[in-house]
């Protein structure tokens, strides 16, 4: 493991992180309305049962952020997976159970879909990158360009996949590049050279 980087499990940062996603999309799903579907059609006391299939061949990861959305949807399920976080699966096989009333099934169900979809696919494709440098001294590393608000719970993702986890911020590490020494401040030479930046960041850090 890179021990220059934090490198991201499932914490309690993660499960704060998913809990302002799983607020967002409740939100946008529901509009603090109703799933007029749902209720027009379910009776309120229909029991539900399913089952949460891989469609394809891949890496799981995500299952933790579930809890976090059945806690905040408060739909009286119960939630059992089949395996863990990181797991290859294979395409018809199970990865959870839920149970409980149907008309929380219904409601919760593409939230939950997108959760593990999105992140399952960012750990599957991490696996596919780190299976291709295998046998060699190369790692993979993850980037701060990941979906607003997504950070923590992608780089937790791409962990799931066997990857390493590069700096999660600004505040992590100092990581020099070509706009910085373009829009740095003036010296008597110009621009600042690629040496004279890394001093300046040096002694700028020495001096707090």
């Amino acid at each position: 493991m890179g021990a220059e980087f934090n490198q991201i499990s499932w914490d309690d940062a993660c499960r704060e992180d998913g809990r302002e996603i799983v607020r967002l999309a409740v939100r946008e799903d529901l509009e603090r309305e109703y799933d007029w579907t749902t209720l027009a059609l379910v009776p309120h006391d229909a029991p539900g049962r399913a089952n949460l299939v891989a469609r394809q061949a891949g890496v799981n990861a995500g299952l933790p952020a579930v809890d976090v959305l059945l806690e905040e949807v408060n739909a009286g399920l119960s939630w059992c997976p089949e395996i863990e976080d990181g797991s290859a699966v294979e395409a018809g096989q199970v990865v959870a159970r839920l149970d409980g009333p149907a008309r929380g099934l219904l409601t919760t169900e593409r939230i939950l879909l997108n959760l593990l979809g999105r992140l399952s696919g960012i750990a599957t494709q991490s696996r596919r990158y780190v299976d291709a440098v295998a046998g060699t001294q190369a790692r993979i590393y993850d980037t701060r360009k990941t979906t607003p608000g997504w950070r923590r719970l992608e780089k937790y993702a791409v962990r799931q996949g066997g990857g390493y986890n590069h700096r999660l911020n600004l505040c992590e590490a100092v990581l020099i590049k070509d706009n910085h020494l373009a829009l740095g401040a003036t010296t008597k030479h110009g621009k600042f050279t690629p040496g004279e930046a890394v001093t300046r960041a040096r002694e700028f850090l020495a001096s707090l």
